[in-house]
């Protein structure tokens, strides 16, 4: 039930209920004002969740909490690197490089970035069963030597993966890799379990200055928008639920 009321909460899922009902109740005849009233007022939300400039102004409170990691020279000390997992799929059709989504792939390049430039000398892939081998096989085939990997694959969420890892990390600074939207709600729960993560985002959807965006309506803007509305609703959540010490 709560997953369903989740979904129903994203902007594209919402948007799409109220032309689904709205085209119902026209066709119902009966109902047909409610059914205009709600045919206009989804194609409304529609053009607004679909504008770019939405979708800035509602991820970029999020991408750009926390910067990502330029000067390695001011981490010295970190050498180990926590990357969480994204969408994989072990489909044997396919090539390696096109098992992972592109947030996957986003995740894998900056840890070899920070493996290149830094210190690192150990990476551990935090997350489900199937897409943990695959980040592991993407990260071997980009340059990250094989023996510098560890898999935490049972972690399905960011809290198992805190649990998890607790053990390893205890008294270690380390580079946390995910998308940088999700990067707030990563640290809060990481820290709430008394680790010392140094925020290093990826995968970051759209640019800093929201005027830049493209205000034209775009599918794409619409899934951005998405991803922040379940961002803010994960925020409230965990911090409900004690799973982290802040909202932000």
């Amino acid at each position: 039930m709560f997953e369903m009321l989740k979904n129903l909460a994203m902007p594209s899922q919402f948007v799409a209920l109220l032309l689904v009902v709205g085209v119902g109740m026209l066709v119902a005849g009966r109902t047909r004002r409610i059914g205009i009233r709600l045919l206009v007022a989804g194609s409304l939300l529609l053009l607004f969740f679909s504008s770019g400039l939405t979708a800035s102004l509602l991820m970029r409170p999020l991408e750009y909490r926390y910067g990502p990691v330029v000067d390695l020279g001011r981490y010295a000390d970190v050498d180990t690197i926590v990357v969480q997992t994204a969408f994989a799929t072990d489909d044997r059709n396919m090539p390696l490089s096109s098992r992972a989504g592109s947030s996957t792939v986003y995740r894998v390049l900056e840890v070899a970035r920070l493996v290149r430039e830094g210190s690192v000398t150990s990476v551990f892939v935090s997350g489900d069963p199937v897409a943990a081998p695959i980040i592991r096989d993407l990260l071997i085939s980009v340059g990250v030597p094989g023996e510098m990997i560890a898999e935490d694959a049972n972690s399905h969420h960011t809290v198992e993966s805190a649990e998890n890892l607790a053990a390893d990390l205890a008294g270690r600074r380390f580079y946390l890799v995910t998308s940088a939207g999700h990067m707030p709600r990563a640290l809060g729960v990481i820290r709430k379990a008394t680790l010392d993560p140094v925020p290093a985002p990826t995968d970051f959807q759209l640019p800093s200055n929201p005027a830049a965006a493209s205000w034209w309506p775009s599918p794409y803007h619409l899934y951005v928008s998405d991803l922040a509305v379940r961002e803010y609703l994960g925020l409230l959540w965990y911090r409900v639920t004690g799973k982290t010490d802040s909202y932000w």
